[in-house]
């Protein structure tokens, strides 16, 4: 819910008023494990829900818009798992493997400032700083969650409670030197809880005193054009930018297939561009692409025990890829009064570093990069005397049938009924794929 209310010429009151729910049903009948494993059977049933209000008032002078405002935020997130096998005498209400029933209850407070100052129409400043407050609450509730469960509760018995908060600094600048250019820099400091949830992570098998607020800090530079007319360039949109982020005090949760969550603490730092374009260079055809090239690197990286850890520092922070690219255009004609969009668009994901489940930390090892060229034709079909629109649309995916992997990960063993550890699982991708569409509007 979003009010807006204008208290004078000069001065107006927003707030923003909202409330959201998830339910999960996770339901893994036949998992690959051996059959005679108490947690072949999976029931995976976690909710969520939040609510909150943002309130701010801004005023506008001759030279600047100052606002001042603040937020409150309450959640609950519940956990709640369940592996078993029923021909041990297990269910989902009554788990004899590994079973879990979490709840977090948080609560987030937020105080802020901002000024947008423009001394001059050409210069646009804003500073803004923002004081953050967290509160988790963890407490167990598999004991009223489960009936007689006779295997592993992966929670906590000890209720915990953790309170962190900070500053968070922010300031833009941009200049418009032309009409048709913009130069902008900004920097950004931002907190974030660490994640919870999963079987034996932080506030279960981690005490509390071990959550840390992560910090990014984020400088970007870079410009945007906008030139209308000029030879071949009749709309160009055109940007480039580059950008430097540290993220530091991270808590790193990575679900293992078996039920457990691997935690590790790190830093990390990401750096590299990014740039964009779109053009009509005729009347009727559009063309765009964008690429971002990445490097993303741990500064440290601690894993295992958190008394006694096992660093890997300076490796490859995992499924980033370093570059991505994407090229594309379309047309518009008419043809026997029929308007026919034809499309064709180019996706190249780059090789990214994989993640290795026995050592619970990113390896060395890379999985390839892959491609897809993709077409599409649409066409629109006036129909009832104009009184209603038919659309037919046809996507082929894929086209030239490439053999490609979306994900891979090095394997601790278990699945397939294996007792080895240190493979390659993977996900692959679509074939050809072909999608056809039709779809009738009204006026």
């Amino acid at each position: 819910n979003k009010t807006l209310l204008h208290l004078d010429r000069t001065t107006d009151l927003h707030n923003i008023l909202y409330y959201a729910r998830e339910d999960r049903l996770h339901q893994r009948l036949n998992d690959s494990w051996p059959a005679d494993a108490s947690n072949l059977q999976e029931y995976n049933s976690p909710f969520t829900w939040w609510y909150g209000d943002k309130i701010w008032l801004s005023k506008k002078l001759p030279y600047n818009t100052p606002s001042v405002g603040s937020y409150y935020q309450l959640s609950t997130y519940n956990t709640r798992n369940a592996f078993f096998n029923p021909a041990l005498g297990g269910s989902s209400q009554s788990p004899n493997a590994k079973y879990r029933s979490d709840y977090f209850d948080q609560s987030n407070l937020g105080i802020f400032a901002q000024d947008e100052i423009t001394p001059i129409p050409i210069l646009h400043i804003t500073p803004g700083l923002r004081w953050v407050t967290f509160d988790t609450q963890y407490h167990n509730g598999a004991g009223q969650d489960f009936t007689n469960p006779t295997g592993t509760d992966q929670g906590s018995l000890t209720p915990s409670r953790r309170t962190l908060g900070g500053y968070e600094p922010s300031i833009d600048v941009s200049v418009q030197p032309l009409p048709w250019l913009s130069v902008y820099t900004n920097y950004a400091e931002a907190l974030r809880t660490p994640q919870v949830g999963g079987g034996g992570g932080l506030y279960q098998k981690i005490p509390a005193q071990y959550a840390d607020l992560a910090r990014g800090q984020e400088f970007q530079i870079g410009f945007k054009a906008h030139v209308k007319n000029m030879p071949y360039l009749h709309n160009l949109l055109l940007g480039v930018s580059y950008f430097h982020l540290n993220y530091s005090k991270q808590t790193i949760n990575v679900a293992l297939a078996n039920g457990d969550s691997a935690t590790a603490f790190g830093t990390s730092v990401y750096q590299g561009a990014n740039i964009f374009f779109d053009d009509d260079p005729y009347a009727d055809l559009h063309v765009f692409g964008n690429a971002g090239l990445v490097r993303a690197t741990y500064g440290n990286y601690a894993t295992g025990s958190v008394t006694n850890p096992t660093y890997y520092n300076g490796s490859h922070v995992p499924y980033v890829p370093q570059v991505n690219l994407n090229l594309g255009a379309y047309y518009k004609f008419f043809y026997h009064g029929f308007l026919i969009d034809p499309r064709a668009w180019w996706q190249y994901t780059g090789a990214q570093y994989m993640f290795n489940n026995v050592t619970a930390a990113p390896s060395n090892q890379k999985m390839p990069a892959w491609n897809t060229l993709n077409l599409g034709v649409s066409t629109s079909v006036p129909i009832n005397q104009g009184r209603q629109s038919m659309k037919l649309s046809l996507q082929i995916l894929n086209v030239t049938d490439n053999q490609y992997n979306t994900y891979e990960y090095i394997s601790s063993g278990g699945y397939y009924n294996t007792t080895s550890s240190g493979y390659v699982l993977a996900y692959p991708g679509a074939p050809l794929t072909v999608y056809a569409t039709l779809s009738v509007a009204s006026f």
